[in-house]
C-alpha cells in the first residue's frame, strides 16, 4: 500500500509538471507546423543564448524544394575602349535549375511574417543580338554561358502560401562569345579587343537584384536587374583579392541588415535589397575599367540586363 506522504509527493509532482507544461512558451507562429523534434531543437537553440540566427540556418527549419526558373529580357553590352564601333543591343534568355528554401528570419514573434529566402542553382544563359532587331552599325554576336549561382534575401509572408520576396544574387559563369559581324568602321585595335574574347571559353561573374511574388500554387513571377562581366583572361590572385574586398563589404552590409531585422523587422527586406544591391552595382561599376578592381587589370566585357521571368517550385 502506498503511504500517504508518498501519495502527496506524487500528486504534488504531477501538479508542478502540469503547471510547467501549461506555462511553456508557445512556438513562434512560423513553427506552428513543425514537428515536436523541430520545436525541441528550437528551444535548445534558444536556451543556448546564441542570438545569431545565421548559425542555425542549416537546421531543419529550412525546407528545400526543387525549382525551375526561366527569364528573358534586354541587354546592353560594353567593351572599353572600342573606338570605331559599338556592341549591339541584345536579347537575353536564362534557365536556372536548383533548390529554393525558406527559413526563419528570426526567433522573435515580431518577425512572424518575415522569412529568409535562398536559392542554390545552376544556370544556362544566352545573350544574342539575333534576339533583338539587327543594327547594321553595331557588332553582332552570340554568347552562351553556364555557371553556378546563389540568391538570398527576405520574404514577406502574405498568407495563403503567398510571398513577396526581395533578393540579391551572385554567380560564377563561364562564357563563350562568337562574333557574327564586325562593321567596316572598326579599327585594328577594336578587332584585337574583340579577338581577346571571340571563340574562347572565358571566366566571369554576375550580380543581380530582384523582386518575386507568388501567384498561384507553385507559380511565381519576378523582375530583376543584372550586371555581369567576362574576363579576357583570368588573373587568379588579383581576382581573389578583388573578391575578398567585395565579400568583406557584403558581410558588413549583412551584419547591419541583421541589426535592423531585430529592431524593425518589416524594414529589413527592403533595406537588404537596396543596400546589398547598391553595393554590388557600385563594385561592378568600378570593375568596368579594371576587371579586378582595385588591382591593375584589363577592362572586361560588361553586360547590363533587365529581365522578367517565371519560376515553378515543386
Amino acid at each position: 500500500m502506498i503511504s500517504r506522504p508518498l501519495l502527496l509527493c506524487l500528486m504534488l509532482g504531477l501538479a508542478l509538471s502540469g503547471t510547467v507544461q501549461a506555462h511553456q512558451p508557445a512556438p513562434p507562429p512560423l513553427l506552428a507546423h513543425s514537428s515536436s523534434r523541430d520545436y525541441a531543437d528550437y528551444r535548445s537553440y534558444e536556451a543556448s543564448g546564441n542570438d545569431d540566427e545565421d548559425t542555425f540556418s542549416g537546421g531543419r527549419f529550412w525546407r528545400d524544394h526543387p525549382c525551375i526558373a526561366i527569364a528573358g529580357g534586354l541587354s546592353e553590352a560594353d567593351l572599353d575602349p572600342l573606338q570605331g564601333v559599338s556592341l549591339g543591343s541584345s536579347g537575353a534568355v536564362d534557365l536556372d535549375l536548383g533548390y529554393v528554401s525558406h527559413g526563419l528570419a528570426s526567433w522573435s514573434d515580431a518577425c512572424s511574417t518575415i522569412t529568409r529566402y535562398r536559392f542554390h542553382h545552376v544556370l544556362i544563359s544566352r545573350i544574342s543580338t539575333s534576339l533583338r532587331q539587327d543594327d547594321e552599325a553595331a557588332v553582332t554576336f552570340d554568347l552562351w554561358r553556364f555557371g553556378l549561382g546563389y540568391k538570398n534575401g527576405f520574404s514577406y509572408e502574405l498568407g495563403r502560401a503567398r510571398r513577396l520576396t526581395l533578393y540579391n544574387g551572385d554567380s560564377f559563369v563561364w562564357s563563350q562569345l562568337n562574333t557574327k559581324r564586325i562593321p567596316s568602321g572598326a579599327t585594328p585595335k577594336d578587332s584585337l579587343r574583340l579577338g581577346a574574347f571571340d571563340g574562347d571559353l572565358r571566366f566571369g561573374s554576375r550580380a543581380e537584384s530582384g523582386i518575386q511574388i507568388d501567384l498561384v500554387g507553385p507559380l511565381a513571377v519576378d523582375a530583376r536587374f543584372e550586371r555581369a562581366i567576362v574576363f579576357p583572361r583570368h588573373l587568379v590572385w588579383k581576382w581573389l583579392g578583388s573578391e575578398l574586398i567585395e565579400e568583406i563589404a557584403q558581410a558588413s552590409a549583412n551584419r547591419f541588415v541583421r541589426s535592423v531585422l531585430r529592431s524593425s523587422p518589416t524594414a529589413a527586406p527592403v533595406l537588404s535589397l537596396l543596400l546589398r544591391g547598391g553595393l554590388s552595382y557600385g563594385i561592378y561599376e568600378l570593375r568596368r575599367s579594371k576587371m579586378n578592381w582595385p588591382f591593375a587589370s584589363a577592362p572586361p566585357l560588361a553586360f547590363d540586363t533587365v529581365k522578367a521571368g517565371l519560376s515553378f517550385t515543386f
